[in-house]
Order: C-alpha cells, then sequence, then structure tokens
C-alpha cells in the first residue's frame, strides 16, 4: 500500500462510518456525460487505487478485466453511468526486464451504449479510451516516466500540412509511456494492440455507414498521456485517410503539461483540425487550484507550489513551507525551469480549500473513534513508512546543502568526531553515511525498524492527542528517548564513534521537534512532519476532492466496493 491508497481507502472508510451511523444518501440520479467520463477515469486504476494488485501479466489482466466488466454490469452503476459495453482491454504493461510484479500501465476501450451530448447517436458510435495515472507502486513509472519530465525529446510530427511547426519537445518520461501504450501494453485473449483495434472499429463503421468518435481520458499521469495519445491517434487517422469516419477528443484530470509551447501550438492546430463545428470540447483539462501536480514543469505552477499550502488561512497552520518544502520546490523549479512546459487551455482551475480532516491527527482519530483497529495499524504503517522515507531525503538535503557556517558554532564537537579535518572531507563523511540509508544493508534495515518502531507509537500517541497537555508532551518525549536508546545500542555495533552517535540523534531531534517549543508545534512546524503533512493533503486535493467536486461519490465508493473484493480474492488464490 502506499500513502496514495492509504487516502483513497481512508475516504472509502469515512463513507462507511456514516452509512453506519444511519446518515441516509440520496437515491442514484444518472450522472451528466463528464461525470460519466471521471467515473471512467477512476475505473481504468482498478488493479493499482486505492487497491494495489501483485501478480504475473496473466493474472493481472484477467482480475482487471473482470472488475471492469463487474462494475459496468452492477444494477446501481448502470442507473449512475448508463451502459457500457468493455471493446478492448484491459490491457496491461509490466515491465519484465526490471521483474515487476504490478500493472506499470493500465488502459481500455468501451462503448457508450446511450446519447452523448451534441452527438447523433443514429450516426456515431461513442467510445471512451481510458488511460491510468501512476501506479504508486510502480519502480518503472515513477523512475522511468514520471522522473522522465526532467528531460525533453522533439514529437516527430506526421502531418504534412504541419511540418512548418518547428521545436515542438515534448517530456521523455510521458513520451515513454506513450510507446508504452501503444506497444506493450497488452489485452488479454487478443493480440491486437490498441492502433489495430481501433482501425478495425472504424472500418467497421464506415462499412455501415457511420462515424465513431473517441474520447482518450486519464487523471494525473494518465491525463498527459491522455493529451499525447489523442494527438498521435488524430496523425494516424489521417496519415491512413480515416479523418472523415473518425474524430478524437480528450478529457485530462488533474494532469502535468507533457509538452513545451510549439508542441501545444501543434497539438491544438491538429486536434481542432478534426471539426468544423465549435472547437470548445474538443480538449477538456480541468484541476483543482489546490493539486500540486498540475504545476509541476510549468514556471507559473512552480511558483504557486512553493506556498499552495504555508499560509494559515490555507492550512490552519498544518504547513509550514521555511524549512524544507521552499528549498525542494526551489530546486526542482532549477531543474525545469528551461523544459518551458505548457498547459494545452489557460484556464481556471476549480475552487478549493484545504481540508483538516486529511491533516495527521485527524486521520488517525477518526479511525480510532470508529474503532477500525485493522485498518488503523495499515494506515499508521504506511504513515511510518513514509516518514522513515521523508527523514532520509531530509537529511541527505541537510548534507548536500550544508555550509562551513552550519558547523562552524560547534567546532570542538566536529574536531572530537573527525579531528581536524578539512570541511569537505567532513561532508562527504557525512554524504558515506547519509547514502547508507538509502541501500540495501544493515544500518537501512535498522534505521527502517528502529524509526518505525518510534513513529507508530508517536503516531498512536498523537491521534489521541492533538490538541495535549505538558503530560502529553512529556510521555512523547519518552517515546523518543526510548527510540534513540535503541538508536544508540544499535549504531555502537557498527562501529560508530559516540559523539557522531550522538550528532545523528540531535540532528533528528532538531528536525521533528524541540524541548522549547509548544506542544501544538510539535507535529506541526518541523521539516519532516511538515513535509508528511503536506503530503497527506496533496494526496487528497489530487484524487478524492476531484470526486468530490464531480459529485460521483456514489460510483466511487461501489467501485472500490468491487474492485476490494476482486484483488483481495485474486492475491488469496495467488497465495495459496
Amino acid at each position: 500500500m502506499s500513502l496514495m491508497n492509504t487516502i483513497g481507502r481512508f475516504a472509502y472508510k469515512k463513507a462507511q462510518y456514516k452509512a453506519r451511523d444511519g446518515q441516509e444518501r440520496a437515491s442514484l440520479q444518472e450522472y451528466e456525460w463528464e461525470q460519466k467520463l471521471m467515473c471512467l477515469k477512476w475505473l481504468v486504476y482498478c488493479i493499482s487505487y486505492p487497491h494495489t494488485m501483485y501478480d504475473d501479466l496473466n493474472n493481472l489482466q484477467k482480475t482487471a478485466k473482470k472488475i471492469v466488466e463487474e462494475v459496468f454490469d452492477d444494477e446501481d452503476i448502470k442507473n449512475l453511468i448508463g451502459e457500457w459495453e468493455l471493446t478492448w482491454g484491459v490491457g496491461v504493461f509490466q515491465d519484465k526486464t526490471r521483474d515487476s510484479d504490478v500493472a506499470d500501465k493500465t488502459m481500455f476501450l468501451a462503448k457508450y451504449k446511450g446519447e452523448v451530448p451534441g452527438v447523433e447517436s443514429y450516426k456515431v458510435d461513442s467510445y471512451v479510451l481510458s488511460i491510468a495515472g501512476t501506479n504508486m507502486q510502480s519502480n518503472y513509472t515513477l523512475l522511468f516516466e514520471n522522473m522522465g519530465m526532467v528531460n525533453t525529446e522533439e514529437w516527430n510530427i506526421m502531418m504534412e500540412e504541419y511540418r512548418n511547426m518547428k521545436n515542438g519537445k515534448v517530456g521523455e518520461g510521458f513520451a515513454l509511456g506513450l510507446y508504452n501504450l501503444q506497444e506493450n501494453t497488452e489485452a488479454k485473449g487478443s493480440d491486437q494492440k490498441i492502433w489495430e483495434k481501433i482501425e478495425e472499429l472504424v472500418d467497421e463503421a464506415k462499412g455501415n455507414s457511420k462515424k465513431i468518435e473517441i474520447t482518450v481520458v486519464g487523471h494525473s499521469l494518465g491525463g498527459a498521456l491522455a493529451q499525447l495519445m489523442g494527438l498521435k491517434l488524430v496523425e494516424r487517422i489521417n496519415r491512413n485517410g480515416l479523418q472523415d469516419t473518425c474524430r478524437i477528443k480528450v478529457s485530462s484530470l488533474g494532469s502535468p503539461s507533457p509538452g513545451n509551447a510549439q508542441w501545444r501550438t501543434y497539438y491544438n492546430s491538429a486536434m481542432n483540425g478534426q471539426y468544423s463545428y465549435p472547437k470548445s470540447d474538443i480538449t477538456l483539462h480541468s484541476w483543482n487550484v489546490l493539486d500540486p501536480v498540475p504545476l509541476l514543469a510549468t514556471k507559473e505552477g512552480m511558483n504557486k507550489l512553493k506556498d499552495m499550502y504555508e499560509k494559515p488561512k490555507v492550512s490552519n497552520g498544518n504547513i509550514d513551507n521555511r524549512w524544507l518544502l521552499d528549498p525542494l520546490t526551489k530546486r526542482v523549479f532549477n531543474i525545469l525551469k528551461n523544459k518551458d512546459y505548457k498547459h494545452l487551455i489557460d484556464r481556471e482551475g476549480f475552487a478549493s480549500e484545504f481540508n483538516e480532516e486529511y491533516a495527521l491527527g485527524k486521520i488517525i482519530n477518526t479511525i480510532e473513534e470508529n474503532g477500525d483497529d485493522e485498518f488503523l495499524e495499515e494506515a499508521i504503517e504506511e504513515i511510518a513508512n513514509a516518514f522513515v522515507d521523508f527523514f532520509s531525503y531530509t537529511l541527505d538535503y541537510m548534507v548536500e546543502e550544508m555550509e562551513w557556517s552550519d558547523i562552524k558554532d560547534n567546532l570542538s564537537f566536529f574536531f572530537r568526531v573527525f579531528g581536524r579535518v578539512p570541511f569537505e572531507t567532513f561532508k562527504l563523511t557525512m554524504k558515506i553515511f547519509v547514502g547508507s540509508l538509502y541501500m540495501d544493508s544493515d544500518i537501512r534495515n535498522w534505521v527502517q525498524g528502529t524509526f518505525k518502531y518510534g513513529m507508530k507509537k508517536f503516531l498512536y500517541r498523537y491521534g489521541q492527542g492533538e490538541n495535549a497537555t505538558y503530560k502529553f508532551k512529556q510521555m512523547m518525549n519518552n517515546i523518543f528517548d526510548e527510540m534513540f536508546d535503541n538508536i544508540n545500542e544499535i549504531m555502537g555495533k557498527f562501529y560508530i564513534y559516540e559523539e557522531f552517535e550522538e550528532f545523528f540523534v540531535e540532528m533528528y531531534k532538531d528536525m521533528t521537534h524541540s524541548d522549547l517549543w509548544p506542544t501544538s508545534y510539535l507535529t506541526k512546524w518541523r521539516p519532516v512532519l511538515s513535509l508528511l503533512n503536506f503530503s497527506l493533503q496533496f494526496v487528497y486535493q489530487h484524487t478524492i476532492k476531484y470526486v468530490e467536486i464531480y459529485g460521483v461519490q456514489d460510483f466511487w465508493e461501489k467501485y472500490i466496493e468491487i474492485s476490494e473484493k476482486e484483488v483481495d480474492g485474486a492475491s488469496r488464490s495467488a497465495t495459496s
């Protein structure tokens, strides 16, 4: 499970708690078309969010297809989104070269059997091609596609009339994702790649004197890939002389921009060139103003990202960017500032506000108050995992940015540890030590185990006493002292000097809490925990908030119920 999946499951659990307490739900009403598209953007996450399935490609494909078909067959869901038929897929790509055991990409094509606004259904068949965003358990997607945006590559323009448009570039990771969708994403029981299936449908429609319209949809990374896929389909349709039979639209949600300003010009020209009627609905790109993902890469967005949750009127003091978030966003900005990514549409995002229900203490309190001990254990395990990761990254960042001025007031201490060595020697030694936290080593295993032990105790206590007294603060200090005692004992086994041991512990204390500060600041104003709260809010704004904005909670809860049952069932079968 990931932090993102934990928040998704927490939102689902909250709905269950309310239902258990007798809060009535309104009768099911059929959704509008944009709401239906929104539902398919979530459905394609069927084996990655908020439940991740681990298995081989065959079983991943089988389970994904079963979930989608079961959702489409559910009578309550039919009342919400109408009649759908799974036409191709569910296609899954799994990176076999690195022994991936999750779905690294997921995609399906479905036909809508009802009336689409503005489309004469007796003349036009309507399809939706849905592309999943990042599977947070997919190292391949995280490392090679998401992180691949730091470099760009030129887009090969395939339409002759636009050959004069030069220098259109897209992120290398996005281009890789598009390639995987087109060439490596396989559907169980079919030898056809997605374009071959679309070509078959176009030929069939042409023979019946009909047309087809395909809306390519996606959320997050899936939204960026939907834009690339939409353009690539238009290029192929034109190259094959099928433009009079097939038209393409795109609907992306909460996605980063995949290309630069020149690519945007080409995209809009090619997409708009399909249609003779108004172009306003060919590309719909939506986001909310507190979702960080759409801000990534664009210069304008990065300037907003660094302080989007900082002001008390936004976050009620849960986030303080001064110590870590501001420098981190500046570092990302410096990496991406010359890439000139641009959103396809210049428009305002949905209004949003900081949701206190997704702050650290509130999450733990809500679960505890409802007696959900099993989920509480899962949630705290995942939050503790995230804390360990954030601590390692923070320590790495502190060492990387360390200056002579940071230690000049403690020369005698450092001389005792290292002798009279040059500053750069000291810094290099620190980097070697911190680097061990990222390797598969005894030190890393010890750090994870020890910190998780302390953090889990900390989180349980924090959930019980957010407005705590001095007694609570003393209790927390005792927990940290116990954890640091373990640190002292274990580090001695690695032959680390006592003074260095002391320095490491004090640095960690400084990153998490201080005896000089009031208890209310214990988890709100220290860098690592501030980053954790930032991440919890980040995930909420990037996922659950869109469910609320579009008003598709009924579908979302039913989808999670079905996917949880099938993923858990498949996982049990795999281990039996």
